[in-house]
């Protein structure tokens, strides 16, 4: 794999606005991906009419060169470390002093009303799933964000019939922009500088998990860091790659193929959800692309039937901007 090779592929996803991959087999074929995503939690500040718009072109010469290139498939990929080597030539996305990352994120997450906010019989509160798309600019000191709201999906007809017209859809109106500035939080990746080498890595990732809640089993606290690191666009390619090599020494990783890229899964039980599927996707050069949780189980006190994806994010690939918008 050569920087041409991942400098085309990146702007063909420029070009074409569609870098994610199709739904992903999961589970020996048991669970397909579905819809699904946890909120994003950023308070809104103001609000705008205009959705951001999307330019997207097709340049024929760029499409025939990018054809003429040797590129990675899914049959080379027979391991993990197959796609960490690639993934350690994919250079990492950061913006100089004046610019900003820019990145699209498709996110649909679990939320929840009270029955007496929608006007139903009954105590507690009804659950069902929201969309977003949300557009990010992550400079130096700050992030901005435009949120586009999306569509609610319930569980409940009864529950559907009653928001649709309410006051509580007129908040959620599919097509809203809401739009956020925040400071910059520390993330994993600005907390520490993580060890290169693979047996260390992991050490450093058992040691930061050790202090979190023991809410799931170490090996799922393991793989949801390295979503966390992953998924950052300013991680070094050396990095990266490491963090995929820890992925493939985890216990009951399960490693698939999606389209031209990587998945990467991990059954375990804990509550609320029961048993559960977590599932990082890569495209073909290692670059985490979807992150998703399925309640196999669902969760009957909340109405959530078995086999839902309750969180589902799909990443677009980053850009570097000279503005905001």
């Amino acid at each position: 794999m050569t920087d041409d090779s991942a400098g085309i592929d990146d702007l063909l996803c420029r070009l074409t606005g569609d870098p994610v991959p199709g739904p992903a087999t999961i589970d020996a074929g048991m669970l397909r991906l579905l819809a699904a995503m946890r909120q994003e939690t950023a308070t809104p500040t103001r609000r705008s009419t205009t959705p951001w718009l999307r330019r997207v072109a097709v340049a024929a010469a760029v499409v025939a060169m990018a054809l003429a290139v040797s590129v990675l498939t899914p049959a080379e990929v027979t391991a993990l470390g197959d796609l960490a080597e690639v993934a350690e030539t994919v250079a990492p996305t950061i913006a100089a002093e004046g610019q900003y990352v820019y990145r699209v994120t498709e996110q649909t997450g679990l939320q929840s009303l009270s029955r007496a906010d929608l006007g139903i019989g009954g105590s507690g509160d009804v659950t069902y799933l929201r969309s977003v798309e949300v557009h990010t600019w992550e400079g130096a000191d700050a992030i901005r964000e435009e949120v586009i709201l999306g569509s609610a999906e319930f569980f409940d007809p009864t529950a559907e019939a009653a928001y649709r017209g309410s006051s509580a859809e007129a908040r959620e109106k599919p097509g809203t922009v809401v739009s956020s500035e925040r400071e910059r939080v520390p993330f994993p990746l600005d907390a520490r500088l993580w060890p290169i080498a693979t047996d260390a890595l992991r050490g450093a990732m058992e040691a930061h998990v050790s202090n979190l809640p023991a809410e799931t089993p170490e090996a799922a606290q393991l793989i949801d860091l390295a979503g966390e690191l992953l998924r950052d666009p300013r991680i070094a390619a050396d990095l990266r790659g490491a963090v995929i090599r820890v992925l493939d020494g985890i216990d009951g990783v399960v490693v698939g193929h999606v389209d031209d890229g990587v998945t990467v899964s991990l059954r375990y039980t804990a509550p609320p959800g029961g048993d559960t599927v977590y599932t990082l996707a890569f495209d073909g050069q290692g670059r985490l692309l979807r992150e998703t949780e399925t309640w196999m189980d669902g969760n009957d006190a909340a109405g959530v039937p078995a086999g839902t994806t309750i969180f589902d994010r799909r990443y677009g690939i980053p850009m570097v901007v000279d503005s905001l918008g």
